[in-house]
């Protein structure tokens, strides 16, 4: 897509910004058009130009109301791109809910406006030079309101719907010349308009924010939770890929639909139409998209019923005689015969995990590494040569046998016995002439999140910048593909450490203590230390105030959002999956919260000592919990943390506010420029 023109509707918030900002990351040249103050607006294109330096950026206003407007609009950017324009993504709309009586006029008219006749004009104007050049992209952002209704959204709903109309009809013209229209048409969208209808609706029914969002989830979602804007933006930038170019898709958020789970679409639910002209030829493109798919609806799905038929008779002739003719115990080899033919990796991995858990020449460390991904063993299993050298060599040269019991062991010799290696090290991050660090931030990021490393150093890591020699920071990243590009990145930045063993989800506690290592080395003039994700929004004022007030107790605890006790997961599917094998007991000890926990030095460092002797456990903030334990410590609730995402940017501000989970980096941004009058809390740092 690199070299791509784009023009995004309704670009200048919500899901129209994030789309053009994932397609910014694929190279496309970015126009952006949409309402807002003229000095935001500028400062969202500075933002896009420093963000992406390699593509070209520009604003059109255009009021989608007004034809003679789109007419200027349409001017304006064929000035820019003389040979027409690749990608158009209608994305600008409005929504007003009334019951059908009370329904304005001019509402109606500005419903039809924007959503219809907007994209009506636009693709007439632009789907020309698409078909001249044999390649181009529309793509219509509908709702799944659209395909089904609700009370008092009558006008939405015909709206989105002749939207769909209108998406089938310039497929099937366009699809010869090499050009798709897709419509998306997600539920409730993590959007701005999304919080002001969950608010408007708590206000009618006098019921809190929570509630109404719970109410209105009850029926309106499979999944409970709205789509988010990172997922609608990826599923519209592989839209625009070369894997769908014969792909012409209505997804819709349906209550009935089958879910497609993946990174892109957690939950979007997709109804997938034969166009004809445009069809899903290659299933296998989403399957490679996705964890898991449910199913793929298509005109041959008789051949696919008839054909499951005749493997269940099939399946039947063979189960029957065995029934019929054999005793339990050849019974029990046959099912387990047909266990392995539906899963020989899942039955591979952990036999050979049972065999290694047994072999006594094995070392204590390798079979904790294994237990660390047993809940990934239906893929490929981390190999000897990816542990870290260091950790080999330490383990080649010691002569620790392994309890031949199947269970986690309560103790052992040099666990994290100075294991770790700094591939990335700014050594120098801590060192201070006449001051010590008040406190050190380390962030737990994936190698893939650059953008969230990057939206975090532009918003709330910047109160650390406000300082002299008071706050500094670190992301904490291990081994992966894109190392190189760390490393290119850490070059500007100067602020990663990364770590000589595989980065990945069941490697997270790795992660934590190599970053407790590298502190005690290399920051031990620090008096505080936060743990925290790239995913997070940290309210550093507010963290500041509460470390002032609770300086003494830190010095023993570790304090955030805490559980007094926790239930290891069974089922394999969860992320949070822990075996029997690696976790026999019932329940965990009291844990607090990995998204962000802060505590003091002393802490670190005995954590770091005692680590040496707590077996590996692949939950991070459960390992920290059974060292805090071993040392006699204790967990400290605070209030302000693990706080839930939500649309009021100054809620952020509030010392009453110190975490909150899974904010989308367009809201960092927004919390971060947005004035607040009241609750804006000042750095005071003594």
């Amino acid at each position: 897509m690199e070299n791509k023109a784009a023009v995004v509707t309704g670009s200048t918030s919500g899901i129209g910004l994030g789309i053009a900002h994932h397609l910014a990351t694929k190279g496309c040249h970015i126009i952006l058009t949409g309402l807002g103050e003229q000095a935001i607006i500028d400062n969202l294109v500075k933002e896009f130009i420093k963000q992406y330096p390699t593509i070209k950026v520009n604003y059109v206003p255009c009021n989608l109301l007004k034809t003679d407007e789109i007419s200027e609009f349409c001017k304006a950017v064929k000035n820019l791109y003389p040979d027409g324009i690749d990608i158009l993504v209608n994305n600008a709309g409005i929504q007003y809910t009334a019951p059908i009586e009370d329904y304005p006029k001019d509402k109606w008219d500005m419903m039809i406006g924007i959503t219809m006749t907007a994209p009506f004009l636009l693709i007439k104007e632009f789907v020309g030079d698409m078909k001249r050049k044999g390649w181009g992209r529309i793509i219509n952002m509908s709702s799944q309101m659209g395909v089904i209704s609700s009370p008092e959204k009558a006008p939405y709903s015909a709206a989105k719907a002749g939207l769909i109309g209108m998406t089938k009809g310039v497929a099937l013209e366009a699809a010869p010349h090499g050009v798709t229209c897709n419509a998306i048409c997600p539920g409730y969208a993590d959007a701005p308009i999304f919080h002001h209808q969950i608010r408007s609706y708590a206000q009618q029914h006098n019921l809190s924010y929570d509630a109404a969002m719970t109410e209105i989830f009850k029926t309106a979602h499979p999944t409970q939770k709205p789509v988010t804007i990172e997922q609608i933006a990826e599923l519209a930038v592989f839209l625009c890929s070369s894997g769908a170019d014969s792909i012409t898709i209505i997804i819709s958020d349906c209550r009935t639909s089958c879910i497609l789970c993946s990174s892109g679409a957690d939950s979007i639910t997709i109804v997938i139409s034969d166009c004809r002209t445009s069809y899903l030829k290659r299933p296998q493109i989403i399957a490679e998209k996705t964890n898991s798919v449910c199913e793929v609806v298509m005109n041959s799905n008789t051949r696919h019923v008839v054909s499951g038929l005749l493997a269940a008779i099939v399946l039947l002739g063979f189960l029957l005689p065995m029934l019929l003719y054999t005793n339990l115990k050849s019974m029990k080899i046959y099912l387990t015969t047909i266990k392995l033919i539906h899963g020989v990796d899942n039955v591979i991995n952990e036999t050979t995990h049972f065999l290694n858990s047994f072999d006594s020449s094995a070392n204590l460390l390798k079979s904790h590494h294994q237990h660390s991904i047993i809940q990934d063993v239906t893929r490929a299993p981390i190999k000897k040569a990816e542990m870290p050298v260091t950790v080999m060599d330490t383990l080649n040269n010691s002569q620790i046998g392994v309890s031949k019991s199947k269970e986690r062991p309560l103790k052992c010799d040099g666990c994290f016995s100075k294991i770790f290696k700094f591939e990335i090290n700014n050594a120098d991050i801590c060192k201070t002439e006449n001051a010590n660090v008040k406190l050190l931030i380390l962030i737990t990021s994936s190698p893939q999140n650059s953008l969230a490393r990057t939206a975090i150093r532009e918003t709330w890591l910047k109160y650390a910048k406000m300082t002299k020699e008071k706050i500094r920071y670190i992301f904490l990243i291990g081994e992966s593909p894109e190392t190189e590009e760390i490393k290119k990145e850490n070059s500007i930045t100067k602020d990663i450490v990364l770590g000589n063993f595989k980065d990945s989800y069941s490697n997270l506690t790795f992660k934590t203590i190599m970053g407790f290592q590298w502190t005690v080395k290399h920051c031990n003039n620090a008096k505080f230390v936060m743990k925290t994700d790239d995913d997070m929004y940290v309210n550093i004022p507010g963290l500041i105030q509460v470390i002032k007030k609770n300086d003494h107790v830190l010095q023993t605890a570790v304090g955030g959002y805490c559980f007094k006790i926790g239930q290891p997961h069974r089922d394999r599917k969860s992320k949070w999956y822990a075996s029997f094998r690696s976790y026999p007991q019932k329940t965990y000890p009291g844990f607090c919260s990995g998204t962000g926990y802060v505590t003091s030095l002393n802490v670190v460092t005995k954590i770091v000592n005692i680590s040496r002797h707590v077996p590996f456990f692949h939950l991070e903030d459960v390992y920290i919990s059974l060292c805090i334990q071993q040392l006699g410590l204790r967990l400290y609730p605070l209030e302000g943390f693990m706080e839930q995402h939500n649309s009021d940017p100054c809620l952020y501000k509030d010392e009453k506010l110190i975490t909150a989970h899974k904010v989308p980096l367009r809201w960092m941004r927004h919390i971060w420029q947005t004035p607040c009058l009241k609750g804006d809390t000042k750095l005071k740092l003594d």
